[in-house]
């Protein structure tokens, strides 16, 4: 893994960083629906993720930080396997990142999809971790990478706009009214993506 490309680490980081997100859209979909939510799978993603937010040093060519990132994939594998549902792992960022492998004319990596719409969904969420989302994915390099390595803003904003269709009832942030014509306004206005 230390000797593979680099795009790959960043996509682990990018999937890794969305349990953040994925459990938000969770918790509303049993406020909103009445979807039972597991909250030991919950506990499980979140300590997954926690890991690497608190790890001090970031390099991705740190073999404890590959360690890290690698072990705390395999707990958000975990979580699922408890809930018995992609929950734990996966919410509306996931869902905009299979829409932009439909879209898409060159879609990218899993991981480096998710973890831009994390960044997007965590805003529009207004989830309390957003800037921490951003100082992650700024200290690992993540963002350099995609500045190097772009994705498609027109087609990414056309996948935010499908992503509601790709899961049937599945509740997430996407699912609130007017949420689209919000994101896609953050996306074409934020400084940081452009």
């Amino acid at each position: 893994i230390k000797t593979s490309p680099a795009k790959f680490t960043y996509s682990g980081i990018g999937d890794l960083i969305s349990k953040i997100t994925a459990i938000y859209d969770w918790k509303l979909a049993y406020h909103q629906t009445g979807e039972a939510v597991n909250d030991f799978a919950v506990l499980i993603s979140n300590n997954s993720v926690e890991n690497l937010v608190n790890y001090s040093n970031k390099n991705i060519n740190d073999m404890e930080f590959l360690r890290l990132v690698c072990g705390s994939l395999v707990m958000s594998g975990i979580a699922m396997e408890v809930s018995q549902s992609s929950r734990p792992s996966s919410g509306s960022e996931h869902l905009i990142s299979h829409a932009y492998d439909k879209i898409s004319k060159n879609p990218s990596l899993h991981g480096l999809q998710v973890g831009l719409a994390t960044y997007c969904i965590a805003w529009l969420q207004n989830n309390s971790k957003f800037e921490i989302i951003k100082r992650v994915l700024e200290e690992t390099g993540f963002f350099n990478y995609l500045e190097a390595n772009k994705l498609n803003k027109e087609e990414f904003i056309e996948a935010v706009k499908y992503a509601p269709n790709i899961k049937e009832n599945y509740y997430t942030i996407l699912s609130e009214k007017g949420s689209i014509d919000k994101l896609v306004g953050f996306i074409t206005e934020d400084a940081f993506i452009n």
